[in-house]
């Protein structure tokens, strides 16, 4: 048992160091682009931590990864349109978007360059609807994770927990509420 420890140990450092030498430096690379392709996306995730830092939502409970990677999502699928060159267009977009996710049947791909093709994306969905309890609760996959099939959902293993995520959705609902009745008031000044 005290060699399993010592594997299980070891196992964790070589996936850690794999995440911090491979994978993230290949994810800030992809990032770096969408900054370059989209003159509203580096404002639009920075509003968007920003809102879930002042709702105390640190990046422990939250990683930075998967605020950018749903940005990007929404960004690289022109979700549910253009992308909008207004940072707070994108922001609201990013409210609705966590507040009508459904994250218990629904996963995040994000297909940086369109790395993955539809039969590699629909058979992860399949493993995804049979295996659900074996994913995190917020379940995002890139294209770089996949070239490290042990690593699937990386970027949200660690957290959100399902409480935080049910927790972000209750407040990107609120907020939404919020300022629609904003906007009514607004218009009818």
């Amino acid at each position: 048992s005290n060699n399993l420890t010592k594997l299980y140990k070891t196992n964790e450092a070589s996936l850690q160091l794999e995440f911090e030498s491979i994978l993230l430096p290949k994810l800030t690379s992809f990032l770096h682009g969408m900054h370059h392709q989209y003159a509203s996306f580096g404002p639009t995730v920075a509003i968007a931590k920003r809102w879930l830092y002042s709702q105390l939502i640190d990046s422990f409970l939250w990683p930075d990864e998967c605020t950018e990677l749903i940005i990007a999502e929404m960004f690289l699928r022109n979700f549910p349109m253009e992308p909008s060159a207004s940072p707070q267009i994108g922001f609201f977009r990013f409210l609705n978007y966590l507040a009508q996710m459904a994250p218990e049947e629904d996963m995040l791909v994000v297909n940086f360059n369109d790395e993955l093709n539809a039969e590699q994306i629909s058979e992860l969905e399949a493993q995804f609807r049979k295996n659900r309890k074996n994913f995190p609760p917020l379940f995002i996959v890139t294209s770089i994770d996949l070239e490290h099939p042990h690593q699937h959902g990386i970027w949200s293993s660690r957290a959100p927990s399902i409480n935080i995520l049910q927790r972000v959705q209750l407040l990107a609902e609120c907020s939404i509420k919020l300022l629609a009745q904003d906007y009514t008031r607004m218009s009818s000044a």
